[in-house]
């Protein structure tokens, strides 16, 4: 009885947990301005994870760090256009067919590049954006099973998005933030073995 107890509380535990960081994570979104704040809201986000389970982050801090702000502007315009193309898909045809996959296709290389470089930033000792940056786009080819991880958490948010919107705020950040949590750290800790 003990041991099943126990169970349910993690159960619990890890489900209250989601839903905790997925409105902290709007919080954070809301707090440095939707336009440029995707990346900083995703690193406070999961700086304050990592606070949950160790007690220390390597992503502190308050301010915006360098590039962050541009990464999150660019998947805010593609985002934007994304949205302007499937609203004219119908009438326009092919041009906006187009449209459709050149933005849904930059949507996502910006969403894979500001992960890998946000996770390149926390390994780093001494900030180094332009390194982060350019390890970041090295990433995504040197590491194809995380990119297709990440792939994954992006298709998830956007099924959850276009699926439930209630679903989709009150759960799937904090679901997406657990699950970047435990991949990052199974490929570090695979890498080192």
């Amino acid at each position: 009885m003990e041991q099943s107890t126990s169970k349910v509380v993690l159960i619990v535990d890890r489900f209250y947990r989601i839903i905790s960081n997925s409105f902290y994570y709007w919080l954070q979104l809301l707090r440095k301005g939707v336009i440029y704040g995707w990346n900083p809201a995703l690193r406070k986000t999961l700086a304050h994870r990592e606070l949950q389970e160790s007690g220390f982050s390597d992503l502190e801090g308050n301010g915006a760090l360098p590039l962050e702000k541009g990464l999150s502007f660019v998947f805010s315009l593609s985002g934007s256009l994304l949205w302007i193309c499937l609203l004219q898909v119908e009438s326009k045809g092919a041009l906006a067919l187009f449209g459709l996959t050149f933005s849904s296709t930059f949507l996502l290389v910006t969403f894979i590049l500001g992960n890998y470089y946000l996770l390149e930033l926390k390994k780093q000792d001494t900030l180094q954006p332009a390194l982060a940056f350019y390890k970041g786009i090295k990433a995504i080819w040197q590491q194809p099973a995380f990119t297709c991880f990440l792939l994954a958490g992006f298709l998830l948010l956007f099924v959850g998005f276009c699926l439930n919107k209630i679903l989709f705020v009150s759960f799937l950040p904090g679901l997406y933030i657990e699950l970047l949590y435990h991949g990052e750290h199974k490929m570090r800790n695979g890498r080192k073995s």
